[in-house]
């Protein structure tokens, strides 16, 4: 009762259901809700994984279980989950944004610099600042100065207010280049 506060009433029947191996996906994704209610990441998780079992051909299920395995940092099950979400067709830009990510944490620096250009390219017209600048950091921090440089370059000729976007990474860019 103390574990599942608010839900103690609610959850009862749905983790009976879940111990004798009668949980369909929408149990599953409800025991999610409750436990992102509680702010238990890794019970989102658990929950999540069992969604996913219960309902292999949702793959959406598969985006938001890699998501989450990002957020808990454990980028490794999120390349991974990712990896088979857009293999079996997905198309969510978040979850391609994430992966992007999740890759240049495993060290997969050519492949997250393609989903984050996917991600980029699905907005041409729109500054997306958090999505360049995680972008440029992620090459920087791998040692592809020039790759960085010219990311920033592409975001500056789109507009008079992007004319000094980034410009303490460009200094750094161009004191790497000097040494």
């Amino acid at each position: 009762a103390v574990t599942w506060d608010t839900y103690f009433f609610e959850v009862l029947p749905l983790k009976a259901k879940q111990i004798v191996g009668m949980a369909n996906g929408s149990d599953y994704g409800r025991l999610a809700e409750m436990c992102k209610a509680r702010k238990d990441s890794e019970c989102v998780e658990h929950m999540l994984i069992s969604k996913v079992q219960a309902e292999p051909n949702n793959i959406e299920n598969l985006a938001e279980l890699g998501q989450v395995q990002f957020l808990r940092d454990n980028y490794k099950a999120s390349a991974t989950t990712l990896k088979k979400y857009f293999a079996e067709g997905g198309l969510n830009m978040d979850a391609s944004y994430t992966y992007a990510r999740a890759l240049g944490h495993v060290g997969m620096i050519d492949e997250s610099a393609q989903f984050y250009k996917r991600v980029l390219d699905a907005k041409p017209d729109t500054l997306q600042i958090s999505v360049t600048q995680n972008f440029v950091r992620m090459l920087m921090e791998a040692g592809r100065a020039d790759q960085a440089k010219l990311v920033i370059e592409s975001i500056r000729v789109k507009g008079s207010n992007a004319g000094m976007f980034m410009e303490t990474e460009m200094q750094q860019i161009k004191q790497t280049s000097i040494r």
